[in-house]
């Protein structure tokens, strides 16, 4: 796996969260050409819709945790229950 995408840097956290996710690098690198690097972002939202058109069967949507341009971690969650949890977040979606 690459350590950068476009202007983004992995952490060795991130590296392990998207093998453990199993998401892929060439997924990463058409979600990432849609965010720019000095958004005010901090998580990106890709949904369910946009997986399966990718070939990910997931049954929720798979959110980006970034700063700047480091890419700090991915997980699976469902959209509404974390938005419900976590009002405040500046997010991007991609749908």
């Amino acid at each position: 796996m690459e350590t950068k995408i476009h202007s983004f840097r992995k952490t060795d956290h991130f590296l392990y969260r998207q093998w453990d996710r199993n998401v892929s690098d060439e997924l990463l690198k058409t979600v990432l050409k849609k965010v720019n690097s000095n958004t005010n972002n901090h998580l990106i939202v890709i949904s369910r819709n946009y997986l399966k058109r990718n070939g990910l069967k997931i049954k929720c949507e798979l959110f980006i945790k970034i700063k700047g341009n480091i890419l700090i971690t991915c997980f699976y969650s469902d959209f509404n229950c974390y938005f419900n949890r976590k009002i405040d977040q500046n997010y991007l979606l991609i749908q």
